[in-house]
């Protein structure tokens, strides 16, 4: 199976291939819900964690011809690689999202070894914002996060689009998610993985952590 962008059109072989002459713009009112698979990238300070497994889930109204409004829930599952045993956290975030929708164009795409049938291609951008949850650490704490999302989607039938997505963001949270008992005392004081100090257990500063995410959108409804 050869494809012009690296997604799995096993999914959509039952579906018959949108034509690019096809109309590209859905009428203002029309509902959308997507499926975002990432791979996550976070930079905190003495700390790095990886993405091993996550998946979001979106709704959204059309309320322009370039304008949809909605939001989404996602969690995350990260590998801390800054901390000495390696240890794992997860994510919880749940925002709001404003997406731009800036060029329609053309893509290709072929199933099963065919031809390469042109397809209706969307290019976006897209802001959220709001609040998230790190567990694993010596305690969790709401924080909050922003990001803008650069995404195409290509049309493989009416009521399917699939594309990826770029993320960048900025987050906040409280230092105590980044930090894990010391096993090597009665934790009344915690170690903060990839330094060497120590902090009181009722002090939790603010960590601001960039990320970024690329990632894979299967988008269901009219976009």
């Amino acid at each position: 199976m050869k494809l012009s962008i690296p997604i799995v059109i096993a999914l959509v072989a039952a579906s018959s291939l949108a034509r690019a002459d096809e109309p590209a713009t859905p009428p203002v009112g029309a509902w959308q819900t997507d499926l975002r698979i990432p791979i996550d990238f976070v930079f905190a300070p003495g700390n790095t964690l990886v993405g091993m497994l996550g998946a979001g889930l979106g709704v959204g109204k059309r309320v322009s011809d370039h304008w949809l409004l909605g939001g989404s829930a996602g969690a995350d599952e990260f590998m801390d690689v800054g901390a000495d045993n390696a240890e794992t956290m997860t994510r919880w975030q749940l925002g709001g999202a404003a997406r731009w929708y800036f060029h329609d164009g053309t893509a290709a795409m072929s199933v099963d070894d065919g031809p390469f049938e042109p397809v209706p291609r969307h290019d976006w951008l897209e802001a959220r914002a709001g609040v998230q949850e790190l567990s694993g650490g010596i305690s969790s704490g709401l924080g909050e996060f922003a990001e803008l999302t650069l995404g195409m989607d290509c049309v493989a039938s009416p009521a399917l689009q699939i594309g990826m997505y770029l993320t960048a963001g900025l987050s906040a949270d409280p230092a105590s998610s980044f930090q894990f008992a010391d096993s090597s005392d009665d934790t009344s004081e915690r170690t903060l993985p990839g330094t060497t100090t120590t902090a009181p257990s009722d002090s939790s500063p603010t960590v601001v952590s960039p990320y970024v995410a690329i990632g894979w959108r299967f988008a269901f409804g009219r976009s």
